[in-house]
């Protein structure tokens, strides 16, 4: 599934302004029907046509004027009150929309101008919705639906049941069926209007998207496209280029996301839509981010930011500081700590999830573990706080239990284990359980799972989970060695500890071994500590079994490895493990030379406590 980002933030912004504003009750084809032929119907067409072509100060201008011009309680009086206060709208200019549109709304209701009804309360949810008044906004596009269901107006019920879905997704609520948009989707495709065919062809678009089918979706937005530059409209156009640049960047064509969002940047600009030029910038971002250009990124993020200021907007603002966040920044975790503060003041739960664990994995990476696990534990509470958390954010509930163990693991925590186990199971619960990155988590969480298994001293359980973890890490593609290898060394390690196991124990360590060696390993990859702790854990085994040539021969192998890792420790550890094997084959003088070569080694190292048993080796031999 697309992130939130994707399928809910640009939703209203990309989708629902396309379509004209237009206060007529029969709107045919994408010319608005013309204005009486008067001053003010002059101004108003002239308002129209420059909001088409991008000329919108200008545009803002006529709209105002026509209002100006207007007689008292006349319909073209509230046209353009609401023309002008859907284009501050999309300015991110709220207030003053805000004032535009509840005067159009007054006066309709005065007036009983009944077919504007869903125009107008569909651009006062908008307005409430991108202030973060979302329970308001729920609230008036559930009278948009009711109104215009009773008026026969299909198409603005449609786009209210739409920005109604993305307003109940914001809250953290069931947004409805999917059945249900498809029906909307089908009546706007079903309009002679050329950009609302468009608007429904992206949101079916999207619905592809959403599914994984990244193809289909390409080629309903190129069918989009031909009817949007067929009704000539440089918004429209300049909005497509931007859905069309976060298909690309899901598809990793980088290059061509930036093409794209390089075109659509200056027309936002010029149309000073506020919105729009963060989501631009926010992408564009991104996009620098993935390139390795952190500082180019990082002024893209701060322009972003600024743009964001200068609106009441707090998804926009605290999307900014949450991407910021979520760079790898000093100042991420304020970055974090501001974009919980914005998302809980506008009432965006299910960013406010996403904010601490956010904040969380700032603090993970910074070995914060206390402070993570603070956040992550919040971050699962705030889940269950949702109406129907439970059921519509399972994989989110499975990533945060998956970090919690993760976390736990690190702190040793009581509980590690337990917090572990659910992580596995709500994993292996979801719909999408096979998917690559649920099952490389669940390899991850397994792993842990084993390790906290072996801090609770059951062996028993920890031989099982590091087992399945090793099996899970090689089946992924590509593999994860680490994981693999590590729950290898540690699974042998249990294994020797255990009386009449050395022969598992030998085979876990020499799985390990061959792990390292598999073909296709990560670019730059250095397996030599990992080797070097088998090889070291091998050796001490084969020893322990009194097993001479195992012993001469690992020990070998781990004194090239610690050589090449400027290891003398090590190095002198082996030497005095080939002096032992040598003992055991009743060979002194070989066991002198290993412990002649050691004791230099251990002395480099600074080990007193090797030293002297080496010392005390060679003190046998006088």
């Amino acid at each position: 599934m697309r992130p939130l980002l994707a399928s809910c933030l640009a939703l209203v912004a990309l989708s629902l302004a396309a379509p004209t504003p237009t206060f007529a009750q029969d709107q045919q084809g994408d010319e608005a029907p013309a204005a009486p032929t008067s001053p003010e119907g002059a101004h108003l067409n002239d308002a129209r046509a420059l909001y088409q072509a991008g000329h919108w100060e200008d545009a803002l201008a006529a709209f105002n004027r026509a209002f100006e011009l207007a007689p008292d309680h006349s319909e073209i009086k509230a046209a353009a009150a609401l023309e002008a206060g859907s284009l501050l709208w999309e300015q991110g200019r709220y207030e003053p929309a805000r004032q535009k549109v509840t005067f159009a709304l007054e006066l309709a209701r005065e007036r009983n101008f009944d077919h504007a009804t869903g125009q107008i309360l569909l651009t006062l949810g908008q307005i409430e919705s991108a202030t973060g008044q979302l329970r308001s906004a729920e609230g008036t596009l559930n009278i948009c639906v009711q109104l215009t269901g009773e008026l026969g107006d299909d198409v603005y019920r449609a786009l209210c049941r739409i920005s109604r879905r993305a307003t109940r997704t914001l809250l953290g609520q069931n947004p409805g069926s999917e059945s249900d948009l498809r029906a909307d989707i089908r009546t706007l495709q079903n309009t002679d209007s050329l950009l609302a065919i468009g608007t429904a062809l992206t949101r079916t678009a999207d619905l592809y998207q959403d599914n994984g089918d990244l193809e289909q979706a390409q080629r309903l937005l190129a069918q989009a496209k031909r009817h949007i530059e067929a009704a000539d409209s440089v918004p429209a156009r300049a909005r497509h280029h931007l859905r069309e640049a976060q298909l690309l960047r899901q598809q990793n064509n980088l290059s061509g996301a930036s093409e794209l969002l390089d075109q659509a940047l200056p027309l936002f600009e010029s149309m000073n839509n506020r919105p729009m030029i963060v989501h631009t910038l926010g992408l564009k971002a991104e996009i620098a981010a993935l390139n390795n250009q952190a500082a180019h990124a990082l002024t893209l993020y701060r322009r972003a930011l600024n743009v964001a200021d200068a609106t009441s907007n707090p998804l926009l603002k605290g999307r900014v500081h949450l991407a910021l966040c979520e760079l790898n920044i000093s100042q991420a975790p304020q970055h974090c700590q501001q974009a919980i503060d914005t998302f809980a003041n506008g009432q965006l739960a299910t960013y406010r999830v996403r904010a601490h664990a956010s904040l969380a994995r700032a603090h993970q990476a910074a070995n914060r573990f206390n402070d993570a696990r603070t956040h992550y534990m919040r971050a699962i509470e705030l889940i269950g706080d949702l109406p129907e958390g439970n059921t519509l954010y399972t994989e989110s509930l499975a990533t945060q239990h998956a970090n919690l163990c993760v976390v736990n693991n690190r702190l040793r925590a009581t509980g590690a284990l337990a917090s572990c186990l659910e992580a596995r199971q709500r994993l292996q619960k979801l719909p999408d359980a096979d998917a690559d990155h649920h099952r490389r988590t669940l390899a991850h969480v397994t792993h842990a799972a084993g390790m906290a298994a072996l801090q609770e001293n059951n062996a028993e359980r920890a031989i099982d989970l590091l087992q399945q973890a090793a099996d899970q890490a090689l089946e992924l593609s590509p593999r994860d060695i680490a994981i693999a290898s590590d729950a290898l060394l540690r699974l042998g390690a249990t294994y020797a500890a255990l009386p009449d196991h050395a022969r598992q124990a030998r085979d876990a360590f020499t799985r390990g071994l061959e792990t390292l060696n598999l073909p296709d390993q990560p670019e730059g990859a250095d397996n030599r500590p990992a080797r070097l702790a088998i090889l070291t854990q091998l050796t001490q085994l084969h020893l322990n079994q009194r097993d001479a040539d195992d012993t001469l021969s690992r020990a070998a192998q781990l004194i090239d490895v610690a050589t090449a890792l400027n290891d003398p420790r090590t190095r002198a550890w082996a030497h005095n493990a080939r002096a032992s094997a040598h003992l055991i084959n009743k060979d002194q003088d070989a066991a002198r030379a290993e412990l002649q070569r050691a004791l230099p080694l251990a002395r480099q190292a600074d080990d007193a406590e090797l030293t002297e048993l080496i010392e005390e080796n060679l003190q046998k031999f006088d």
